[in-house]
């Protein structure tokens, strides 16, 4: 052949398809145990920095964008944005004296590139010197951002 490089690009396009990687994952059924594991973690982490009543590292694992949304029982009942979730999470945990927490069935659930966690809280806190407590349903659905898993929705019931 008197081109080399047409020889290169023609053995670049027959080598490229056994070249890619193929993937067969069903990202449905796929239970990306190592990811699961991860969430599980992160969702422990949220509810630890939020006893310490630090509300930076509360904040860091929020998705601050227009997609992030946010709903619960409390007096925000219509569905929240990014800057009302975090407006509302700052008013709740700087109000509170203490907070201690178990987190109850907790269920991570992975997708590929987003997760979801569900779970009960049976807390205890205390109000202005009250005491307060019970159980409360949680789900958070993340999504993975740049490798690091952000909240993305929100959502608090009274069990």
């Amino acid at each position: 052949m008197k081109n080399p490089a047409l020889l290169i690009a023609a053995l670049f396009l027959f080598l490229l398809p056994a070249c890619r990687q193929q993937t067969n994952v069903d990202w449905l059924s796929e239970p990306y145990a190592d990811r699961q594991q991860i969430i599980s973690q992160t969702v422990h982490d949220i509810f630890q920095a939020a006893a310490e009543k630090n509300i930076e590292k509360l904040e860091s694992y929020h998705l601050h964008n227009p997609k992030f949304t946010k709903f619960d029982d409390g007096e925000h009942r219509d569905i929240m944005d990014a800057e009302q979730g975090r407006v509302a999470e700052r008013e709740i945990f700087t109000a509170i004296d203490s907070f201690t927490f178990n987190l109850v069935d907790l269920k991570a659930s992975v997708f590929d590139r987003t997760a979801t966690a569900a779970f009960i809280i049976d807390y205890k806190a205390k109000l202005q010197g009250a005491p307060i407590g019970g159980k409360v349903r949680g789900t958070l659905v993340f999504v993975d951002d740049a490798g690091q898993w952000k909240i993305v929705h929100e959502h608090f019931s009274t069990y």
